[in-house]
């Protein structure tokens, strides 16, 4: 589904002048929504050609790809290790309680080790203890979690084209024209090298979400060039070309949500009440594109913004920044 947002406290002519649309991807995949299900599902294809019995992964106490994983590998018949960022605490959150109610096997470890993740201590012992692992980087990332995005990219773009004969389902929105760009929510930056390694897309901008990770261009680069060097039918200068970059100092720590960003979405909720957007991510870009809006700072007339899911992430936000009456 693609929806047209209505963005509060914009003039009439800032609202006249520019469409936001989002591409509805919290609505794909009950278990694994948004680009969870398309970042791992070329993994699982691998895992099973080497004959994996396990296979394991890292994130932290909230992460949606921990959430998606444990359950699409269950679902794909694998058993799910997971290597959690920090010590592991009597109360497990949400999050990592439904990871080991769907069967999955929680390991911690300190935060030095952690970063250095398929080079870790723990990921030693962890093969020490289980036979025929499989493992995937944090956040799904890697040249097969790219394959995935840029498969998914391509969908998208049939979806919104209406080109493969599907009805397409617009919400305040009939204008079927191309879009002047695209925009997606950046972490590891897999899902931004996929769309953007898609030629479906011709021009891409790629939101940082985490306040001092501007070195986030350079994994991108280095994603790329990898990618690349597998996979041929793209060069690393077309897909850069493509790629613009914002970076945000008002967006707070990884997985927190400033004041002025929870107030924008409980204002963007009241003008739509059937859009859920995710506190870290897709919440954050269309926050700093409506910022842009208001200062005549944004050219696009028509944007595709990639909803890439995470909405049960508001199981980890105090409950006054939460807009949504159902995570209450």
């Amino acid at each position: 589904m693609i929806q047209t947002i209505v963005l509060p406290d914009l003039s009439e002519t800032q609202r006249a002048s520019h469409r936001l649309d989002v591409y509805r991807g919290d609505l794909e995949n009950r278990i694994a929504p948004g680009n969870k299900f398309h970042k791992l599902r070329y993994h699982l294809k691998e895992a099973e050609k080497l004959g994996a019995i396990h296979i394991a992964t890292f994130g932290g106490a909230y992460s949606n790809h921990l959430h998606a994983f444990s359950k699409t590998v269950v679902n794909a018949g694998f058993a799910p290790l997971i290597i959690v960022r920090g010590e592991l605490q009597i109360g497990l959150t949400p999050t990592l309680r439904d990871c080991a109610d769907d069967g999955a096997v929680l390991f911690s470890t300190d935060r030095d080790d952690y970063r250095l993740g398929l080079e870790s201590r723990v990921k030693n012992e962890v093969e020490q203890e289980y036979a025929n692992v499989y493992w995937i980087a944090e956040g799904g990332g890697g040249e097969l979690g790219v394959l995935g995005c840029r498969d998914w990219a391509d969908s998208i773009s049939a979806f919104s084209a209406g080109s493969d004969g599907a009805s397409v389902t617009r919400l305040g929105s009939s204008n079927n024209q191309p879009y002047d760009t695209w925009c997606v929510a950046s972490g590891t930056g897999t899902t931004a090298v996929g769309l953007a390694c898609s030629n479906a897309v011709k021009r891409l901008q790629v939101f940082n979400a985490l306040k001092g990770a501007e070195g986030i261009e350079n994994t991108i680069e280095a994603l790329t060039h990898d990618f690349i060097r597998t996979y041929d039918g793209i060069s690393a200068q077309d897909v850069f070309s493509k790629m613009a970059f914002w970076h945000s100092r008002n967006c707070g720590r990884f997985g927190g949500l400033p004041d002025e960003i929870a107030e924008f979405l409980r204002a963007l909720y009241v003008m739509n009440p059937e859009l859920r957007l995710d506190p870290v991510y897709t919440g954050k870009l269309v926050y700093n594109i409506w910022r842009k809006i208001k200062e005549n700072r944004w050219r696009f007339r028509s944007a595709l913004i990639i909803h890439t899911g995470g909405l049960q992430g508001w199981r980890g936000v105090k409950r006054e920044r939460i807009p949504y009456p159902e995570f209450l």
